[in-house]
């Protein structure tokens, strides 16, 4: 209801109300956004890394599936570099902006705020950079694939050779 001098209280109308409000300003409303963005990536993302580490049969021989070989190979290829990537910065921007969220949610002062996420970015970056080198070994390494063929045909010589004995 407006008030007779045709504003909507002292904040004036309903859309200077809205604009003046703390969440409407930017980063409130689009943190939420994008807490709920990632929300879905993350369920999506988890639930093609769920598939492919446990029910997928990626063509792999059985005798290194399940080692650091095999997940070598598996993670050696760019798509996976790619899926990975995702799956890293959905996680983390996901987590830290809950923990932003909580912190928030205690009271704090708009300075705090401002330092809170300032500090929550640079984790994140650097976090994600950490979890890109550490990806980016998987990818870099020379002869993979020759090197599994290698731990391959020796494991099934070393079977064979199991059941020569018996």
């Amino acid at each position: 209801m407006t008030a007779p001098h045709g504003r909507a209280g002292p904040g004036g109308t309903p859309l200077q109300i809205i604009r003046q409000e703390s969440w409407a300003r930017g980063s409130g409303i689009n943190a939420w956004i994008w807490q709920r963005i990632t929300a879905v990536a993350l369920i999506v993302l988890l639930g093609g890394h769920m598939w492919v580490n446990h029910y997928a049969d990626l063509a792999l021989p059985a005798d290194h599936y399940l080692n650091f070989l095999g997940v070598q190979l598996r993670v050696s290829r760019i798509p996976w570099l790619i899926f990975n990537s995702l799956l890293l910065g959905a996680s983390l921007f996901h987590g830290l902006n809950g923990v932003r969220n909580v912190i928030f949610d205690y009271g704090v002062s708009h300075r705090g705020k401002r330092a809170i996420t300032a500090a929550l970015v640079v984790l994140g970056m650097s976090f994600f950079a950490y979890g890109s080198i550490g990806r980016m070994n998987f990818y870099n390494l020379k002869d993979t694939r020759e090197r599994a063929a290698a731990v391959g045909a020796q494991a099934r010589a070393e079977i064979v050779t199991v059941v020569e004995l018996k």
